[in-house]
C-alpha cells in the first residue's frame, strides 16, 4: 500500500461521517490484537486546552527521556501531525505500513458481516498500533469528541485520565447542559485508576467526582498558577515569556505532595516560564504539571528540572500564535464560549491601547453568538469570512450575527481579501486578530506568509 492509497482508504471511510459508540472500534481493535491494552496511556478529555496541556506534558516527558507517542485531532497544519512520537510526525512510509494493517482488519470485519468503521475509528486504531509497534514508553491520547463513546475510549486501562476545562460545545451530540457534557467527558475514567481535573465549575467538579467514586478511581484537582507575569522577557529582546509559580498549597492531591515538597520539585515550581502566548496557557501548564507529578509518584523518573524545561520548551501552534510583526497579526483556534473568555482576557493583556481588527470565521454548529457576545466589544472593526469547511457558517450570515454586538463590520469573499481589508484598517500600530475555528488556520497561515 502506498501513502496515497492509504489516504484514499481513509477518505472513502470519511463519507460515513461520525458515529459515537464503541462497538465498531472494539471489534476493530480485537482484530488487531487489542494492542492498546499493552500501552501506558494518559487520556485527556475536555472542551478547551486539551492540545496545549498535552504539548506541555509531552515536552516534560521528552525532557525526562521517555519515548512518547501522541495522538490528537483534528489536524491543523498537516494531516500527519495527529500521529507523532517525541514531537515528530509519522512518516508517509509508516503511515502506509500501519494503515494497511488496519485496512486488512476492516476487510476481515466486513467478511464477518460488520460495517466498515468510520474514518476516526480507523485513524484511532492506527494510532494505537503505531505506538505499540514503535515501542513508545508512554502515550498521550486526546479524545475527538466527548469521552465515554469516543473511539479513543476503547482502551480499558489507563495510567491517568485528565479533564481539561469543560464548556458548552458539540451540544447536538453531548447534551444541552454543562453537567450533561461533563458526564460524557468523565466517561474516560477507568476502574481503579486515577483522574486529575482542571479547576471547573462546582457542578462540573461534582459530576467528575461522582464518576471517579463509582469507578473507585483516585480523584484530584490540579492547582492554579500564582504570580503570573505576562510578557516577562526572555533571553533576548524579541522573546516574550510568561512566568508563573505552581503553588503546592493548591495541589489537592495528597499522594503527589511528597514529590512536590521534595527539595528538587519544590524549588523548581517557582518562576516557571512558557513561550506559549495566551492568558490560558499557565492554567494548561498546571494541569500538565499535576499529571507529571502523579506519574513521578507512579514510578516515572521525572524531576523538577524536567518539568521546568518541558514547560518552557513546549510548542503548540494555532493558539494565540503570532504570525507576523509588521503588520502585527495573531490567530487562535478558539471557537466556543469557554475559549472566548480567555480570548478576551488575552486580548486585554497583550493588546492594551492598540487598534484591534478581527477576522472571524465560524462553523454553523458552534455557539458563535456567545463567542461574539464575549469578544466583539474589544474590536475597532470586524471582518467576517466563510471558512473552507462543509460545516461553515456563511460569512454573510455571520456578519448579521456580529451586528447585534458591533456596527463596524464587513464581509470578505476570501481570506486574502479579509487580510487586505483588516491590515488597512489596523494600520501600522494596530493588530489583526484572527479566530473562530481551527478549520481554516492553515489557510490563514499560508495567506499571511504571502502578504
Amino acid at each position: 500500500m502506498t501513502y496515497e492509497e492509504a489516504r484514499k482508504f481513509v477518505t472513502n471511510a470519511a463519507r460515513k461521517g461520525s458515529i459515537l459508540g464503541l462497538d465498531s472500534i472494539t471489534a476493530l481493535m480485537e482484530e488487531l490484537g487489542n494492542v492498546q491494552e499493552h500501552l501506558k496511556i494518559v487520556h485527556i478529555a475536555g472542551t478547551n486546552g486539551k492540545g496545549s496541556t498535552l504539548a506541555y506534558l509531552l515536552a516534560i516527558l521528552q525532557s525526562a527521556g521517555y519515548r512518547t507517542g501522541r495522538y490528537n485531532s483534528p489536524a491543523v497544519f498537516d494531516y500527519l501531525e495527529i500521529f507523532s512520537i517525541n514531537g515528530k510526525s509519522i512518516s508517509e512510509e509508516n503511515y502506509a505500513k500501519y494503515m494497511e494493517m488496519v485496512m486488512q482488519a476492516c476487510e476481515r470485519l466486513e467478511k464477518k458481516g460488520m460495517d466498515r468503521p468510520t474514518a476516526f475509528e480507523i485513524e484511532t486504531a492506527m494510532a494505537y498500533i503505531y505506538f505499540y509497534y514503535e515501542k513508545c514508553e508512554i502515550v498521550l491520547i486526546e479524545t475527538g469528541m466527548g469521552g465515554d463513546e469516543d473511539a479513543t475510549n476503547v482502551v480499558r486501562n489507563t495510567l491517568l485520565s485528565l479533564i481539561s476545562p469543560i464548556s458548552l460545545d458539540h451540544m447536538q451530540f453531548l447534551g444541552n447542559t454543562i453537567t450533561e457534557i461533563a458526564g460524557h467527558k468523565a466517561g474516560i475514567i477507568k476502574d481503579n485508576s486515577a483522574v486529575i481535573t482542571a479547576m471547573q465549575k462546582k457542578e462540573v467538579l461534582e459530576v467528575i467526582r461522582q464518576c471517579a467514586e463509582k469507578k473507585n478511581a483516585y480523584f484530584g484537582i490540579c492547582g492554579t498558577p500564582k504570580h503570573v507575569r505576562y510578557d516577562s522577557g526572555g533571553e533576548n529582546e524579541t522573546e516574550k515569556l510568561t512566568s508563573f509559580d505552581y503553588e503546592g498549597a493548591d495541589v489537592r492531591i495528597a499522594d503527589i505532595r511528597a514529590a512536590y515538597d521534595s527539595a528538587d520539585n519544590g524549588e523548581m515550581m517557582r518562576g516557571l516560564q512558557t513561550r506559549l502566548n495566551g492568558a490560558f496557557q499557565p492554567y494548561n501548564a498546571c494541569l500538565a504539571i499535576a499529571a507529571a507529578l502523579y506519574l513521578a509518584q507512579k514510578g516515572f523518573t521525572i524531576t523538577g528540572q524536567d518539568i521546568r524545561t518541558g514547560v518552557k520548551n513546549a510548542k503548540w501552534g494555532g493558539r494565540f500564535e503570532k504570525l507576523r510583526d509588521t503588520p502585527l497579526i495573531y490567530f487562535d483556534g478558539g471557537h466556543n464560549p469557554g475559549a472566548a473568555v480567555f480570548i478576551r482576557k488575552s486580548i486585554e493583556i497583550y493588546f492594551t491601547n492598540k487598534r484591534i481588527v478581527y477576522i472571524i470565521g465560524v462553523l454553523a454548529d458552534k455557539d458563535y453568538d456567545s463567542v461574539l457576545r464575549e469578544t466583539a466589544a474589544l474590536a475597532d472593526y470586524i471582518v467576517t469570512i466563510t471558512p473552507d469547511n462543509p460545516r461553515a457558517l456563511d460569512g454573510k450570515l455571520l456578519k448579521e450575527a456580529v451586528m447585534k454586538y458591533h456596527t463596524r463590520v464587513t464581509y470578505a469573499d476570501s481570506i486574502e481579501e479579509a487580510l487586505k481589508h483588516a491590515t488597512a484598517k489596523a494600520g501600522t500600530d494596530g493588530v489583526v486578530f484572527i479566530f473562530g475555528s481551527l478549520s481554516y488556520l492553515l489557510e490563514i497561515k499560508q495567506s499571511v506568509i504571502n502578504i
